[in-house]
């Protein structure tokens, strides 16, 4: 029976005929995913024209689910996860595109996301589990097993030679070989998209083996409070741990004073001022990494590493790495915190 061909090279199960994809030429050109990676390195593809995102928006189901929510929060429920999962059922053989059409994964009001905030973790196939985060619901997702050769990596990064990175990140760093993300790019096009509401090709802008060897008395005052990477909302953090928990997961947290969870380009110089503000009033922070014990922090989520867990988020969020009292800093591969830490943003 015919199948169709997608961007990865993977064919759709048989009887599934799906409509051309974004970009067809290349489609046809770029058959997997090593000649995708040769001639376009560091994108992934990206199709718009899945048959159930062009049902879904000739029936005009996204705007009239949105208006039954808002109207009846918690009488919604059924119905969009009923849909939810024809959705996902059609992207067995093409990715979808939110942003386009299908059901939201995100709530895009607060009303509904407080009458289910139950219902805020979910299991969706494909291997990962999307969370959304405080009064802001920002995703984060969370693969567990997500290299199929992780000991390879490891032995990868023992033979790389670290170096400090600029100022910000506090330890050593190395590139990566980004190839291994290819592994896992149908899932990864999917929750770029789904998840994160992509519509073009993403670009991978870095992709770096990361150790945590900064002592904490080192520490300069930016470094002991939580981060963000980006004010680009399109940019979303790739962080896959390369050792178990012992080494410390990543936290989330909302400032205080402004009730801010992201840090966008309009929030920036308010953010800036307040934190100003808190040092000159109360002094810098001590030293040392922050742990969430400080009432100018709130944390809203706490995501344990595991060896070869990844999480995946907007680097806009305010975040910060659990490094635990008896942490080692040490720069050797064997006995450090390894990750890997990637960055894609939208082409």
């Amino acid at each position: 029976m015919r199948t169709a061909p997608l961007c990865s090279g993977i064919a759709c199960p048989p009887g599934r005929l799906v409509q051309p994809l974004y970009k067809p030429a290349i489609c046809r050109k770029y058959r997997c995913p090593e000649a995708w990676a040769k001639a376009r390195p560091g994108t992934f593809p990206v199709s718009i024209n899945h048959p159930a995102a062009s049902r879904l928006q000739r029936q005009g189901w996204l705007s009239e689910t949105r208006s039954e929510m808002a109207r009846d929060p918690v009488g919604s429920r059924r119905a969009l996860f009923k849909h939810a999962r024809e959705f996902r059922a059609g992207a067995r053989c093409a990715r979808p595109a939110l942003g386009i059409a299908g059901p939201p994964v995100r709530p895009s009001f607060q009303g509904w996301q407080k009458a289910n905030a139950s219902m805020y973790e979910t299991e969706y196939r494909g291997g990962y589990t999307v969370q959304f985060l405080g009064q802001e619901a920002e995703p984060l997702v969370v693969i567990d097993d997500f290299s199929k050769r992780p000991d390879a990596l490891v032995a990868e990064a023992s033979r790389r030679t670290f170096t400090p990175p600029p100022p910000g990140y506090p330890g050593i760093r190395s590139n990566a070989p980004s190839e291994y993300l290819m592994d896992q790019a149908e899932m990864l096009r999917e929750i770029l998209t789904r998840v994160f509401g992509y519509t073009r090709d993403a670009k991978l802008i870095e992709c770096s083996f990361s150790l945590v060897t900064t002592a904490p008395d080192k520490l300069y005052s930016a470094q002991r409070i939580p981060h963000h990477d980006s004010t680009d909302p399109n940019l979303i953090a790739l962080l896959h741990y390369l050792s178990g928990p012992e080494k410390g997961g990543t936290s989330h947290y909302r400032h205080t004073s402004t009730g801010y969870e992201t840090v966008r380009q309009d929030r920036l110089d308010t953010y800036r001022q307040a934190l100003d503000a808190e040092e000159r009033q109360d002094g810098a922070l001590p030293s040392g990494y922050f742990n969430g014990k400080s009432p100018r922090f709130q944390r809203i989520a706490q995501t344990e590493a595991r060896f070869n867990r990844v999480v995946m988020y907007r680097g806009a969020l305010l975040h910060s790495g659990d490094i635990p009292p008896d942490f080692s800093f040490s720069p050797d591969v064997a006995a450090g915190r390894l990750t890997v830490n990637s960055f894609f943003l939208q082409g």
